[in-house]
């Protein structure tokens, strides 16, 4: 097994890499690398593994990959966003395959009222646009 970790910020952007790889002779082999990262606002990070068993142990031929991506904003018109991101792509099993995304936005303000007011029933409903 040899493992290897490097982090560095340069510019504003701060890195994170890691990179792995497990030899079972025979058995099973399996390289991994990832990476996290922040650059501004957006935090993403991804991972890929590589991987096979017995006979082709040695030569990884099936890919797993991954990433996400999660940003926050804050106005000054007291709304705070919040944007995610996922998506997971296999070789060998397609049908694992997916992409989703979400947002949601919430205003500050309003929500203060509200508990100020004692006006609870608008804190579950959607921001008016």
């Amino acid at each position: 097994m040899t493992a290897l970790l490097e982090m560095k910020e340069e510019d504003g952007r701060w890195v994170a890499a890691l990179g792995a790889e497990l030899f079972m002779s025979g058995l099973a082999g399996l390289r991994a690398l990832g990476l996290l990262q922040q650059w501004g606002q957006p935090w993403t990070n991804s991972l890929r593994i590589q991987y096979s068993l017995l006979a082709q142990a040695k030569q990884p031929v099936h890919q797993c990959g991954t990433s996400q991506r999660l940003q926050t904003q804050s106005g000054s018109d007291s709304a705070y966003r919040l944007e995610l991101g996922h998506e997971l792509h296999c070789t060998q099993t397609p049908a694992f395959s997916h992409k989703v995304g979400a947002q949601a936005r919430w205003d500050i303000e309003r929500e203060r009222q509200s508990l100020a007011s004692g006006d609870l029933s608008t804190l579950s409903s959607p921001p008016k646009r």
